[in-house]
């Protein structure tokens, strides 16, 4: 290998750990290997690198202790014959260097245990009826994201479709008086030059990983934005709702769904994020951006209720 190649992936973390059996962590595919990146059952993280010419190389790496579920940011760099494993930007030893030292790992708060703070209104006192339905939408929304189940998450493709999809948005109806230049903040994102991913799940919420870069979008930037990745596939925020709504039946049970969409649902079933379906992950994420993004509107519609 002439030169050092570098992988980076943010991935969740299970909990408890260690996990009751191996867990796939990272799946990426380069131009002559595949690499996989494991969690074992004694805490150890595994580096497992298949070459096209048939040859294999399995590295075991130090214990790692985590507090909760949540996000890590995993490197790995292969430079020569050295494959040195990173997370969070700390290097681990391997097995037999480290032998009973255990590395302990501080892990981004997964959106699955955020709770919104976005602040409502009283819907009593919002009497104009688009304004309305636009307050009950988010607290549907909040209230299904807060509690991550897979039903829940599925239904609320009804509102996200209401708000952003529809011919006309509700976002741009009730906006029309108020004029707020709405901004939602999604994580940058990240470059790979020359890497195949197998499957990528692109955080885009920056409550998740607080110190990264960061960059203002408007709706339709919002929409654009990619959330997930599946080999040479990239999937917006508009892809993931479209296909939760349709393929995977959050609004109807029949109807004729894409290629795309079709590859999405299949690698929901392949691919669970440790009991997470990573479309469901990646939607979470949605609104979570998209409630922040709308506090400005929703304040203002607030402000105006209660001095009427």
């Amino acid at each position: 290998m002439d030169s050092a190649q570098t992988f980076v992936a943010v991935v969740r973390f299970p909990y408890p750990w260690p996990p009751s059996n191996h867990v796939l962590l990272v799946a990426q595919a380069a131009p002559h290997f595949l690499l996989h990146v494991l969690g074992l059952p004694d805490g150890c993280i595994k580096a497992l690198i298949k070459y096209s010419d048939g040859v294999e190389r399995d590295l075991e790496y130090q214990q790692v202790a985590i507090p909760h579920s949540g996000l890590v940011i995993v490197i790995l760099v292969l430079d020569g014959d050295e494959v040195t494993l990173y997370l969070n930007g700390e290097p681990l030893l391997l097995r037999q260097e480290a032998k009973r030292a255990i590395r302990h790992v501080n892990v981004a708060q997964s959106s699955q245990k955020r709770a919104h703070p976005l602040v409502l209104p009283d819907e009593h006192g919002v009497h104009d009826e688009d304004e309305w339905l636009f307050i009950r939408s988010l607290g549907d929304l909040a209230d299904k994201v807060s509690r991550r189940d897979k039903y829940e998450m599925l239904q609320a493709t009804l509102p996200l479709r209401r708000l952003l999809l529809d011919r006309q948005p509700l976002v741009h109806i009730v906006n029309r008086p108020y004029n707020k230049k709405l901004r939602f903040k999604v994580l940058s994102s990240f470059h790979y030059p020359s890497i195949q991913w197998a499957f990528l799940w692109q955080a885009i919420d920056p409550s998740l990983v607080p110190q990264a870069e960061t960059v203002e979008v408007n709706l339709e930037g919002l929409l654009s934005t990619t959330c997930l990745r599946v080999r040479d596939e990239a999937y917006s925020v508009h892809d993931v709702i479209t296909t939760i709504a349709y393929a995977k039946h959050g609004l109807h049970t029949r109807g004729t769904n894409t290629q795309k969409q079709r590859e999405l649902v299949k690698l929901d079933k392949e691919h669970k994020l440790f009991n997470e379906e990573p479309s469901i992950a990646a939607m979470a994420e949605v609104v979570a951006v998209l409630l922040d993004g709308l506090e400005p509107l929703v304040d203002a519609i607030g402000k105006r209720a209660s001095s009427q």
